[in-house]
């Protein structure tokens, strides 16, 4: 996904940009379905914009499409979501959507077109459909078990800003510092930033999720998808064996790289919702991860998220031992994550 991405409140000026983009976006669909009427279309926007409730998606300052969530009782209505077809299929949808669903903890419910591709999005993420009339399908995502966090905290995907992923790598580098991983924090800070730059443009379904206190990098988790061929995903495989290899790795699957919580911020709920949002709405069956095996913590952490251990003792270079854990991705939303 190119460019810096950033959401910006709407204002009441934003809203004949709304309605070129639901123009763009949706016309194809409901000249399919119904027949444009561009009066209509029109009508309807104006009726139900909300600025108060929308946020303008920008791509490099350039506005890129468009998302509201408007409550509605107990309820949250995710609605507007346009983007425009140049941004569609790199990415940017998932990783705004992943931002605000990690926002709110309400049950969310949305309106789609039959035959829409978004349809297939909003189900990698949770929602479920509870009617379909042929024209309109309604979806509803039920609230996560638990995502409640400090009131300061917020979490969201990595802006692509150079100066927080500045503030990432300096988190990195402090708790990868610690005991049981002793790693120098100016290598650690230097071998992150290359490893997010290089595998933002080359990895699929890469994600860097991001815990903020104001503009303060407090947690962090990295992952992204990895297939054959991969490095790491050849040495988990030949560990593992054949047939456990088969099982769990598959033909591509997703890799959890990293996660890291600022001491002061541990044990907040932090480390649960940031897993939560780095495997909400993944296209694989499965996710694995490496752990050290002389990390109790992480791996107790790591177990009360439904981690299972699928190979042991694993060494690379002569370096410390490790525990490849992993999870099976249906299992994982069944439990109601």
């Amino acid at each position: 996904m190119p460019g810096v991405v950033r959401l910006r409140p709407a204002t009441p000026d934003d809203l004949e940009t709304v309605i070129a983009l639901k123009e763009r976006v949706m016309r194809a669909d409901l000249d399919r379905l119904i027949g444009w009427d561009p009066e209509k279309s029109r009508a309807r926007v104006v009726e139900h914009f909300s600025p108060a409730h929308t946020r303008m998606i920008l791509v490099d300052e350039t506005t890129a499409g468009t998302i509201t969530l408007r409550p509605d009782g107990d309820d949250v209505w995710l609605e507007m979501f346009y983007l425009g077809a140049e941004h569609q299929g790199r990415g940017l949808g998932t990783s705004v959507l992943t931002q605000v669903l990690a926002e709110t903890t309400a049950s969310l419910r949305l309106q789609v077109l039959v035959g829409s591709p978004a349809q297939r999005l909003y189900a990698r993420h949770g929602f479920v459909v509870e009617e379909d009339d042929g024209i309109d399908v309604w979806m509803r995502r039920h609230p996560a078990r638990d995502r409640r966090l400090p009131a300061a905290i917020r979490i969201a995907a990595w802006d692509r800003t150079p100066d927080q992923l500045r503030r990432a790598a300096d988190l990195y580098g402090r708790v990868f510092a610690e005991p049981p991983y002793g790693e120098d924090v100016e290598q650690s800070r230097h071998s992150f930033t290359e490893r997010v730059n290089r595998n933002s443009l080359n990895k699929p379904e890469f994600r860097l999720i991001l815990a903020l206190d104001g503009a303060d990098v407090v947690g962090l988790v990295l992952g992204s998808g990895i297939a054959e061929g991969d490095w790491w995903r050849d040495r988990i495989a030949g560990a593992m064996g054949t047939v456990a290899g088969d099982a769990w790795l598959g033909t591509e699957c997703f890799s959890v790289d990293e996660l890291a919580i600022a001491p002061e911020h541990r044990r907040t709920g932090i480390a649960g919702a940031l897993m939560g949002a780095v495997l909400e709405g993944l296209p694989y069956e499965s996710a694995v991860l490496g752990c050290y095996t002389a990390a109790l913590s992480a791996r107790r952490f790591y177990e009360s998220q439904g981690w299972q251990e699928i190979a042991a003792d694993l060494r690379i270079a002569n370096g410390a031992s490790l525990g490849v854990l992993g999870i099976r991705l249906d299992d994982w939303a069944d439990a109601g994550n």
